[in-house]
């Protein structure tokens, strides 16, 4: 069993009661079965998370680690749950189907469209399986990611604008890593260390885009983990000196640094996809200017990104960014410092 979302939303229910009997009366299950769960999720983490004494459960330190990385985005997804909940409530139109690929900004994004609008949210990689669900009539809006080199086979009726035309990849790793003090890192000086595979880069390109950028600097990766879960994936670069691709707005983590990598050899485009049956062209635009308004706010998570987003204006090409103030990515980049 892998940790997933809603064991640490489980794991954050037992902190906030302060005990198994309190926090199985506010889950509504028997004290024996969110033991033997709790157990399940320990396993899976691969240690105790939870002391047991007079003042109730005490989080282990293994417990305070995730329980730092975890409460931050359970919060999250609870904010995100009521506000679609509430939207639900007010019975307007129908639910609007929307899939988003995982990122800094879906947040921000999902948070506000909901506030507009009645939403069937799902954050998932993917990019010709949701393309194709769209010409279905299955799926009415996408937010893509994928290597550029992947050419989109768009159905009748569905329209896109790029929210980023190339995104530049770059690299986390632990900041104990001999290389983590490094500006920025060469590709070839990771030849010899250990790789987390891209999360979703199966279906989006971004594995074959990684190992072709690799032989092009003349070594094959060493691909060691394969890891889906964002805090299964911190915990092992916290933990060893493995070392994986990751986007320049990735949020600022305790004990993970992410550096860009000289000469930009890999990059990443994040398109904006609809159904012009299902949403106007001026609908469109509007949740497109929501996207980008969302994007903007994550630009300055890690220097030097918004030196190189105002200096390559190429890679953003979309008018709707003509429209964000040209101080807006220096704001984000001093409110991430603080």
């Amino acid at each position: 069993m892998e940790l997933e979302l809603r064991h640490m939303e489980l794991v954050c229910r037992i902190y906030e009661a302060g005990s198994l009997s309190k926090a199985a009366r506010v889950l509504g299950v028997s004290q024996p079965s969110l033991t033997a769960a709790l157990h399940r999720i320990e396993k899976a983490a691969g240690g105790r998370l939870f002391d047991r004494s007079k003042q109730g459960m005490v989080p282990t330190d293994l417990g305070e680690y995730l329980l730092t990385r975890a409460r931050p985005l359970v919060n999250e997804v609870r904010a995100l749950r009521d506000a679609v909940r509430q939207r639900a409530e007010k019975g307007s139109s129908r639910s609007l189907r929307v899939v988003i690929a995982p990122g800094p900004y879906l947040g921000k994004f999902l948070a506000t469209l909901s506030d507009r609008r009645e939403v069937d949210a799902r954050v998932d990689w993917g990019v010709a399986d949701h393309v194709q669900r769209m010409g279905e009539g299955r799926l009415d809006v996408a937010v893509l990611g994928y290597d550029p080199a992947i050419p989109l086979s768009l159905p009748l009726g569905v329209r896109t604008r790029h929210l980023v035309d190339a995104e530049p990849c770059w690299v986390a790793l632990g900041e104990h890593h001999p290389l983590a003090n490094k500006p920025e890192i060469d590709l070839a000086d990771l030849s010899d260390v250990d790789w987390i595979a891209p999360p979703g880069g199966d279906s989006d390109g971004t594995t074959a885009a990684f190992e072709s950028a690799c032989r092009a600097a003349g070594f094959s990766p060493r691909i060691r983990y394969r890891l889906d879960e964002v805090s299964a994936v911190t915990q092992m670069l916290v933990g060893t000196e493995a070392v994986i691709i990751a986007q320049p707005t990735c949020r600022r983590t305790a004990g993970v640094v992410a550096r860009p990598l000289r000469g930009n050899p890999m990059q990443f485009r994040i398109t904006f996809a609809w159904r012009a049956s299902a949403l106007s062209d001026e609908d469109a635009g509007e949740i497109f200017a929501l996207l980008v308004t969302a994007y903007a706010e994550v630009i300055g998570n890690n220097e030097p990104y918004p030196t190189w987003w105002r200096a390559n204006p190429w890679a953003h090409t979309d008018p709707a960014w003509s429209s964000v103030p040209p101080q807006a990515t220096s704001q984000a980049s001093a409110t991430s410092s603080s």
